[in-house]
């Protein structure tokens, strides 16, 4: 695949994955949105600026980052990302604009060790914006932005009103006693407060199904999204879906699939920094069972190194980045298409795979 600037008149849609980490890049008109950052391999820097310097793109033309939630693997490097994108605005889950979150923050900052948290990103963000007399935007269940400088509609599918305020009181939860040293803030679980997307462009309709969870409750999780959907926008089917949590059952809704996908095409992200890595088989059969065409990143085979203890692991880093490069797979799909053409152009990048409908080139993935 040849890495290029798009075309004025494409729609370009770039699905980004490591093995612990993804991003997400969207085209038009020459401006561009970017939901969520993961650090490129070998540079170590966010992967938007590496693309744009592959391509010849400007981080000037950013309009908007979207932080869909705070967990690592959607947020590494974004504040390094937001300082080189001048002219963006900043969007993230409605859920951390309560006095629960900033006080979580602040005492991450206060005691978290070497290691640092997830929130040190945000507090980045936060001097960014502040410096630039910005205002964070809040993403939530029906927040529309219409951007006529890409010709496209951004609707924000999550978090409902109601994971909102069950947010807000776990958050508090989190809160360690005064004094209290720790090192990295635990999830709130399930997650419910991670911003989901809807783009529309030209007719066409995409879904970025971030790291929301299904949960049973209907005011809560996908189960919120179809019925703002069914409301919203009954006849209306995404022709690409980022699948949601890296292809796990916890994400999954039959009711999307069925009703709110037309089954073009699925991408899936995977997460190996667990014992269990996603998708799983029975994952990747269930997404295939649904889609014409299913493209990983990258496989959720974990790298051996995964056998080391961290602290060889910590030692081996300090000698050479290398071992870290070794162990983190990645890869990309772009998708691209103009106003006149009727058929995706879809290509494929490094680690990334298209799923065979006999599954034969992920035989060795389990």
């Amino acid at each position: 695949m040849k890495l290029n600037l798009p075309n004025l008149d494409q729609f370009e849609v770039v699905v980004f994955g490591r093995q612990i980490g993804e991003c997400i890049l969207i085209h038009s008109k020459s401006k561009w949105i970017i939901i969520d950052s993961a650090l490129e391999r070998l540079t170590k820097r966010p992967f938007p600026l590496a693309y744009f310097e592959s391509i010849g793109a400007s981080p000037s033309d950013i309009q908007l980052i979207i932080a869909t939630h705070w967990h690592d693997d959607h947020i590494k490097g974004i504040s390094d990302l937001l300082g080189n994108a001048e002219n963006a605005q900043f969007l993230t889950t409605r859920c951390i604009f309560d006095k629960p979150f900033y006080r979580l923050a602040l005492h991450a900052k206060k005691y978290s060790g070497p290691s640092g948290s997830g929130l040190d990103e945000f507090r980045e963000v936060a001097k960014i914006l502040e410096q630039r007399n910005q205002p964070f935007l809040q993403g939530a269940e029906g927040i529309v932005k219409r951007f006529p400088s890409l010709d496209l509609e951004l609707t924000c599918l999550s978090p409902s009103n109601f994971a909102c305020q069950r947010a807000s009181a776990e958050i508090a939860n989190l809160i360690p006693i005064e004094g209290c040293r720790f090192n990295r803030v635990k999830s709130v679980s399930p997650n419910d407060m991670s911003v989901a997307t809807w783009i529309s462009w030209n007719g066409r309709n995409i879904c970025l199904g971030a790291d929301l969870e299904n949960i049973s409750k209907a005011g809560e999780g996908w189960n919120a999204v179809c019925s703002f959907l069914k409301s919203q926008a009954p006849n209306e089917k995404a022709e690409i879906l980022k699948v949601p949590h890296h292809g796990s059952i916890t994400g999954w809704n039959d009711t999307f699939w069925k009703d709110h996908f037309s089954s073009d095409f699925a991408v899936v992200t995977a997460y190996t920094r667990q014992s269990e890595p996603l998708p799983k088989r029975e994952d990747v059969e269930r997404m295939a069972s649904y889609s014409k065409r299913l493209i990983a990143t990258t496989d959720p085979k974990p790298s051996k190194l995964r056998g080391f203890e961290n602290s060889t692991l910590r030692q081996l880093k300090d000698i050479t980045n290398w071992v870290h490069d070794l162990g983190q797979k990645e890869g990309l799909v772009r998708f691209r298409i103009s106003s006149n053409e009727t058929e995706w152009q879809v290509d494929k990048w490094q680690n990334c795979v298209e799923v065979s409908k006999d599954f034969g080139n992920i035989k060795d993935w389990y």
